[in-house]
């Protein structure tokens, strides 16, 4: 009897040192992982990027075959990503928070003077805040409706925007298809790329006028898939920026 009472305690001394060591690992990781976040936010608290969600008000942008407009898409996938971008100490702001375009509504002028307006007020923005980063967030369309795959575009002869959409691009590819075998382009005459001081990307995160793209992207769970794709590329350009100044 002694002896199975020895056992049973045995036993249970062994099964408390057991989870008195996992107790012991699982509080130094959770405090690793609170000490690496601390260091993360206080290296990212100093880049600056601005988000531009396309379109807004009266400009819907491309609608897909559902009839969903682009404009609030990119302010939802814009959401995801500043919330992404928030959570680990950047500063960030965006160039519209709701689906008001950024012109005067009331004002007796023509859609073309509202849309002027509105460029106008984005660039004046972006080149204002003396961002790191600048990410304008659109989706592409065609009139054929077999082309797919988000697409990034860059500032021509400008080497951290074309850095920025190399990484984002790769991204894009690892995280929504791998098969994407879509590259990063220079884009001329196009207004909030045009008239930019800072470096940006122009991310098109997909085609609306391909049916099952246009399905996917309509979606708040593939929005925010969208915006972590965007993001993981953000964190792998400003990784590579402090890797090139450092040497």
């Amino acid at each position: 009897m002694f002896k199975k009472f020895e056992k049973v305690n045995l036993v249970f001394l062994i099964a408390m040192i057991i989870i008195i060591i996992v107790n012991v690992i699982i509080y130094l990781v959770n405090r690793d992982v609170a000490v690496h976040k601390d260091d993360l936010n206080k290296a990212n608290d100093k880049i600056f990027i601005i988000i531009d969600p396309g379109h807004g008000g009266m400009d819907s942008g491309a609608v897909n075959q559902y009839g969903e407009n682009e404009a609030p898409i990119n302010l939802e996938i814009s959401k995801y990503l500043m919330a992404f971008l928030d959570s680990t100490g950047f500063k960030v702001e965006m160039t519209r928070y709701d689906s008001r375009g950024l012109y005067n509504e009331s004002a007796n002028t023509t859609i073309r003077e509202k849309k002027n307006e509105d460029l106008y007020n984005r660039i004046k923005i972006i080149n204002e805040s003396k961002a790191n980063l600048v990410i304008s967030v659109h989706l592409n369309a065609f009139t054929q409706s077999q082309y797919y795959g988000a697409q990034t575009f860059y500032k021509n002869k400008c080497e951290e925007s074309k850095l920025a959409a190399e990484v984002l691009q790769e991204n894009l590819r690892k995280i929504l298809d791998k098969d994407n075998d879509r590259v990063p382009q220079s884009k001329k005459d196009v207004k909030v790329i045009d008239d930019s001081n800072t470096p940006i990307v122009l991310v098109e995160c997909g085609f609306v006028s391909n049916a099952e793209e246009g399905k996917l992207l309509s979606t708040p769970q593939y929005q925010e898939k969208v915006a972590w794709a965007i993001y993981a590329g953000i964190i792998e350009y400003f990784d590579k920026v402090k890797t090139n100044l450092a040497q």
